[in-house]
């Protein structure tokens, strides 16, 4: 992805066919990670408040225009039928942090280790989560945020809970 001269000159399409690139390679992802791309690619070492609200502005047009999908901070390709699960291990930055981690990876990372496992406690399964997402040390903040999607998961019938122990729904929930 190559961006000429300044973020702030760029017209808003320019910026948004840009996230619209970072999404399609990076889907899904959070819409801060999807902005430090394209600020990269600009050689731009800091993004100062003008240059963040110009790269929103471009990812709410590139929603507009249906080149993505926005739901809160996440942006996903349209076409996209399977959630990767990526190892963060090697990476570092605001890509790391577990709360630009997007929802619906982590939900498909717990799906896959509860699948596998037939049954399993739940702090086992946020345990084997943080792990399959690179984490090697699941801290306080790391279990909370895995947790949270997982009683979400819970709650929608994604997973079931049976003497203690999660395991993955025997139907599928329907949309």
């Amino acid at each position: 992805m190559q961006v000429q001269g300044s973020l702030r000159e760029q017209p808003t399409r320019a910026l948004a066919q840009r996230i619209r690139e970072v999404v399609e390679a990076e889907s899904p992802v959070h819409e801060d990670v999807a902005a430090r791309r394209v600020a990269d690619a600009a050689g731009a070492g800091r993004m100062g408040s003008r240059i963040q609200e110009a790269l929103s502005e471009a990812a709410r047009y590139a929603a507009r225009k249906g080149w993505v999908k926005k739901k809160r901070h996440l942006l996903s390709d349209p076409g996209q039928e399977e959630v990767p699960v990526r190892d963060r291990s090697d990476v570092e930055g605001e890509v790391r942090d577990i709360e630009h981690v997007p929802g619906p990876e982590i939900a498909e990372a717990a799906r896959r280790v509860a699948e596998i496992s037939f049954s399993i406690e739940k702090e086992e399964l946020v345990q084997q989560v943080g792990r399959q997402l690179g984490f090697g040390r699941v801290g306080s903040n790391i279990r909370e945020r895995i947790g949270s999607v997982i009683d979400t998961m819970l709650s929608e019938d994604m997973l079931t809970r049976e003497n203690g122990r999660l395991a993955v729904s025997e139907s599928e929930p329907s949309d």
